[in-house]
């Protein structure tokens, strides 16, 4: 009897090569899902099923209790979240949903690599060359006259978990002093 894998984000090029790698296994049910009817691991060959599941992003908590129902009714012998949405938020909330099978590390490690700060931080702790960098908490810690310019600022985390959504960052790139402000 095959053993039945979920594999979300079907959108993402990601999840069809996982659900492909998967899929080509004789012993491998695959399931998709995603948060619209349509996506690109959804339409693969490998994909026997295609379900859909509240947005992760604008809808957390919708998302964790559609996971949680889901898995009361169905079992899987893994769910595999191919974006840091979905693999941080189900790390975040594992406790809540023992029936729940990552194959992932802890959350304290995965963030501990997901972290450009801290993993920049350990490079170079390991003499592994990194980019001159200088971390500050908040804007006010910077000093416009005297940084160099241009400059790039890189938020640590590409989204940041704010309970009721996620907040995305980007990079920015001032030439001087007024287009940081401005940025």
């Amino acid at each position: 009897m095959p053993i039945c894998v979920l594999v979300l984000d079907a959108a993402q090029r990601s999840a069809l090569a996982v659900v492909r790698s998967l899929g080509r296994l004789d012993q491998v049910r695959v399931v998709t899902a995603e948060c619209v009817s349509e996506s690109l691991a959804g339409a693969s060959r490998y994909s026997s099923e295609h379900l859909v599941y509240p947005c992760p992003e604008t809808d957390p908590q919708g998302f964790i209790a559609w996971m949680a129902g889901l898995l009361a009714q169905r079992s899987f012998a893994w769910v595999f979240p191919v974006t840091e949405v979905t693999s941080q938020l189900l790390l975040m909330e594992q406790a809540q949903i023992p029936q729940l099978h990552l194959p992932f590390a802890s959350l304290d490690k995965v963030m501990s690599l997901a972290d450009k700060g801290l993993l920049v931080e350990r490079a170079s702790a390991l003499g592994v060359p990194v980019p001159s960098s200088q971390y500050f908490a908040n804007s006010k810690d910077l000093n416009l006259e005297t940084s160099h310019y241009p400059l790039v600022v890189k938020p640590c985390l590409s989204k940041i978990y704010l309970k009721s959504h996620w907040l995305a960052t980007s990079v920015f790139v001032a030439a001087n002093p007024q287009e940081l402000e401005r940025g």
